[in-house]
This record gives C-alpha cells, sequence and structure tokens, in this order.
C-alpha cells in the first residue's frame, strides 16, 4: 500500500528510524490494517479509529508484554504521522487510551571477570598474532567502554578528543541518535 510505503520513507528519512525500525513500525500498522479490514470487512478509515479498535486488535494477537509495547509505539508514530503528514483529521490519538503493559525487570547478563580473561586470551592466542592482537584490542575497547558493536563500528577519527596530544574521550552516537 502507498500510505505504508510513505510512512517508511517518513520513518527513515524525517524521523531517522533505522532501516529495521522502520521495516518493524510499518509491519505493526499493516498488520493492524490487515486485521481491521477481516474484522471490519472494509479498509480503516484512519480518523475513525478508537483506542477500542486497538484494544481488540491486541486481544486479538498472542504477543508478549514487549511486544505490546512495540505495537504500540508503531501505532503511535502512524498516527502523529497520519495527522501532522498527511493531515487527516484525527483529533487524538487512540493509542493513548491504551496502557502499556508492565514489563519485568530483566537484570543484565553481564560476563564474569575470568570469562573476560578467557575470552581476551582465546582472541590474543589466534594463530596469526596480528590478528590476535587486533582481536584483542577490539574486546578490550568493547569491554572497557561498554559499546555496543554498532556505536564502535560507526566511530571515527573526528570522535576522538584530544587533550595534550593523547586521545582523551570519545564522542559516540548512540541509538536513537543520542551522544553519550
Amino acid at each position: 500500500m502507498e500510505l505504508f510505503a510513505r510512512f517508511r520513507r517518513y520513518l527513515e528519512m524525517e524521523e531517522g528510524r533505522s532501516p529495521r525500525t522502520a521495516k518493524e513500525y510499518v509491519l505493526d500498522s499493516a498488520l493492524f490494517s490487515s486485521w481491521y479490514r477481516e474484522r471490519y470487512g472494509r479498509p480503516p478509515r484512519w480518523e475513525e479509529i478508537g483506542s477500542q479498535h486497538i484494544r481488540a486488535f491486541l486481544a486479538s494477537r498472542e504477543v508478549s508484554p514487549h511486544r505490546v509495547g512495540r505495537v504500540l509505539a508503531s501505532l503511535r508514530k502512524l498516527f502523529r504521522y497520519l495527522a501532522e503528514v498527511e493531515a487527516l483529521p484525527i483529533l487524538k490519538d487512540p493509542t493513548e487510551g491504551v496502557k502499556r503493559p508492565k514489563l519485568p525487570r530483566r537484570l543484565p547478563v553481564y560476563l564474569t571477570p575470568p570469562e573476560v580473561a578467557r575470552l581476551l586470551e582465546a582472541a590474543y592466542k589466534h594463530r596469526s598474532p596480528r590478528i590476535g592482537l587486533r582481536d584483542w584490542a577490539v574486546l578490550a575497547f568493547l569491554y572497557g567502554t561498554g559499546l555496543r558493536l554498532s556505536e564502535a563500528l560507526s566511530l571515527t577519527y573526528s570522535d576522538l578528543t584530544y587533550q595534550d596530544g593523547i586521545p582523551h574521550a570519545i564522542r559516540v552516537r548512540g541509538k536513537g541518535d543520542k551522544e553519550r
């Protein structure tokens, strides 16, 4: 559907969402549209959608609380797009009336110091000393900084801050283009 293609372009170009996030948001929105069409026998009139429709859609699908949160985020973004970009007369976001499920707190999974030592040692003992040293340096950098792999891969020389000619700090752009 052309609407969803425009929505995806908007997410990527104007919102700066990653292609994967944009794809997932569009997929969630298209699933809602298909569900509506099957249930009511016609395509959705977006300005007529209410929170009762969103609740019925979520109830019809057996999804985890994490997934429910993402579906709500996808639909919230869709309705904002429809109102602001497509200029549909949507007076109220229908997702506002739907509460997000309480998510269980997950403790982070991390390596113990002996496990980190074994990992670094295994990387260093590569049959090629050059590759072993490279792998050791990358793993030590990731472990020491706590960066995500995608953050480390996107670093450039201009992200380094020097003090007295020595690298002092790194400027990192994380998820959601947040600087840390």
